[in-house]
């Protein structure tokens, strides 16, 4: 009785064990390399993040119904990925990956926020 106690106490420590093991190596960091080769560039984000912010004033400064609204962002949103030749899968990997690598992310909003800043003081709106 008291090798079979003891065989489960070693076997349940075991495991203890060797999750703490693998959570401790999954939880080291990677290597910053910057963003892989199939990810926007940043000032591509910048830009296109500076259109949609533009076009979601303009269309809340319409005060249009939600649904005609959200159909006017839309067709703004496609116009500005036309525009800056992104298709939406790319700018939502792009989006994923610099929302998941958050240094990256608050570099790009607070180019953002730069750009509508100088564009608001010289009254330079349009998208």
């Amino acid at each position: 009785m008291c090798k079979k106690l003891s065989y489960i106490f070693y076997l349940k420590l075991s495991t203890l064990l060797l999750g703490l093991l693998l959570l401790l190596f999954s939880c080291q960091q990677e290597e910053k390399t910057g963003p892989p080769a199939d990810v926007l560039p940043i000032e591509k984000m910048v830009q296109i993040q500076v259109q949609l912010q533009l076009a979601e004033a303009m269309v809340a400064n319409t005060h249009a119904r939600m649904d005609t609204a959200t159909f006017l962002f839309h067709r703004m949103k496609d116009e500005i990925f036309a525009k800056n030749k992104v298709d939406t899968a790319a700018y939502c990997k792009s989006y994923f990956w610099y929302a998941s690598n958050i240094e990256y992310m608050d570099a790009i909003y607070k180019a953002v926020n730069d750009s509508l800043a100088v564009r608001k003081s010289s009254k330079n709106i349009r998208f």
